[in-house]
């Protein structure tokens, strides 16, 4: 490793969409408190899935209360990942098996409860990249290029890394059955979050 080694962020990039949407607050821009803008029906009118009818097909009722970014922020809207959370794999599986039209009326993303309800991880901050993105006018990568990276001198902070970035990319190790690890190349060229 050397001081200008570049590393995927991978999760992190959770914590620059915060950083952005709390700027938005301090600005007037957004509140913690308030529902959160009408970017998506999914925000606008939340639905929560209530259980399944005797056939399968998903129940769902209006959320309690309107989602604020607070909710978002902490986790508790109620988004969840599908992959760690058994209802919402049983929904995503059951609109599958619908006709079109009438998984067209469904949520793409329903909540698994009311918001401010309990914590559970999920896509959330996906959610706040998309406000921040509705607010500021900019796609999430220049917003934050211009108002957190640019301004910290974070000149290798980014979305994409150039070819002359790969030379300093940190290389990915998986651990043999021996025990020792095994650099492995990177292969993908984009940074995720």
């Amino acid at each position: 490793m050397t001081r200008d080694t570049i590393f995927r962020v991978a999760s992190m990039v959770k914590l620059f969409t915060t950083v952005a949407a709390l700027r938005l607050v301090e600005q007037g821009k957004l509140s913690l408190e308030a529902p959160v803008p009408d970017i998506d029906p999914v925000t606008a009118a939340p639905q929560v899935l209530d259980g399944f009818d005797p056939a399968g097909k998903p129940v769902l009722r209006p959320a309690k209360r309107p989602i604020s970014l607070h909710d978002i922020l902490t986790h508790t809207a109620g988004f969840v990942y599908r992959l760690w959370d058994s209802e919402a794999l049983k929904y995503y599986k059951a609109i599958d098996k619908l006709p079109t039209a009438e998984r067209s009326k469904l949520p793409h993303t329903p909540l698994m409860f009311d918001p401010g309800e309990r914590w559970q991880y999920g896509g959330n901050i996906d959610w706040v990249g998309r406000i921040v993105q509705a607010v500021s006018g900019e796609p999430p990568d220049a917003h934050f290029r211009k108002h957190i990276f640019e301004p910290l001198g974070m000149n290798d902070t980014g979305f994409v890394i150039s070819p002359a970035q790969w030379a300093r990319e940190a290389s990915g190790h998986r651990r043999q059955s021996d025990g020792s690890l095994k650099a492995e190349p990177m292969g993908n060229r984009s940074v995720e979050g």
